[in-house]
Formats: C-alpha cells, structure tokens, sequence
C-alpha cells in the first residue's frame, strides 16, 4: 500500500478499503490504523462510516472503539449515525464504560445527550 501512495497511484482505492477491512475484522487493529494514518497523510481518506457500519454488524465493538477513537483524533469527519451504532454495539455488547466515554467526548465537543 505505502508503495501504490509512493507511486501516486490512487485509482484502486476500493482495494485499499477491502485491505483495510479484511485487517479490522481479523483482529489486526493496529496495522489498520497505520494504514489509515498513512492514507490520510497522503490525501486519501477512506470511507471510515462504511468501515464502522461493517465493524458494528459484525459486533467488533473493540475495533469500531479504536477506529473512532483514532477518526476523533485526528479529526476525520464521521456521519453521526456511525457515533450512534458503535454506542449501540458497546451497550449490546456490556462494554458501558467504554461507551460512556464516547459519549463524553460527544458531549464535551458539542453534542447533545439524550
């Protein structure tokens, strides 16, 4: 991938996002990060509502946390739907405390909780 963006070659972007996919859910986290991170530092942002959308229905609630997470620092725009169903999945899944703090950081940035 680092080469295909070294390269400047950005028609197989759907490529890209089924690597990044196939890497969230098969528990490589991380290294779906890095790859995120290195797109977005060579202009080319995924569709990080799709990856969430597939992360949730597949309850991956630990990935879909950390994706958000990494989205929420660097400043990625997420539809606001996507911050509802990974709150949805951590509540489904017992993972309160963790859903409590999105729901923090939501509110702090200007949000509403209902």
């Amino acid at each position: 991938m680092e080469t295909m963006l070294d390269k400047g070659l950005k028609e197989h972007m759907d490529s890209v996002a089924k690597i990044l996919e196939a890497l969230l859910l098969h528990c490589q986290v991380e290294e779906a990060i890095i790859r995120t991170e290195l797109l977005l530092h060579n202009g080319c942002a995924p569709n990080v509502d799709k990856l969430l959308n597939v992360l949730c229905e597949e309850t991956k609630t630990i990935a879909a946390l950390k994706l958000l997470d990494f989205c929420w620092d660097k400043y990625c725009i997420i539809d606001f739907s996507n911050y509802e169903k990974v709150l949805d999945s951590l509540v489904t899944a017992r993972k309160t405390l963790s859903a409590y703090s999105i729901l923090r950081k939501i509110v702090e940035k200007g949000g509403t909780a209902d």
